[in-house]
């Protein structure tokens, strides 16, 4: 998040991104302590991991893209 400041990314986009980040390790995090582990458990936990790594990497490519010098 420090890095989408530094750069000065902003927007909705940004917005939306860090909640489901947020919201999907909440979801996680309650998943793994609450529920007993089974597979049909931890195909879901990996599903809220899913949606944090996408929104994770669709952030790294919005800084990367603003950083990065244009020709």
């Amino acid at each position: 998040m420090l890095a989408l400041y530094v750069a000065g990314v902003g927007g909705s986009t940004v917005n939306f991104l860090s909640i489901s980040v947020l919201a999907a390790r909440v979801t996680q995090s309650l998943i793994h302590v609450c529920l007993v582990q089974t597979n049909t458990v931890a195909a879901v936990r990996f599903a809220f991991f899913l949606v944090q790594l996408i929104s994770f990497l669709s952030l790294i490519v919005m800084v990367v893209r603003h950083a990065w010098p244009s020709s």
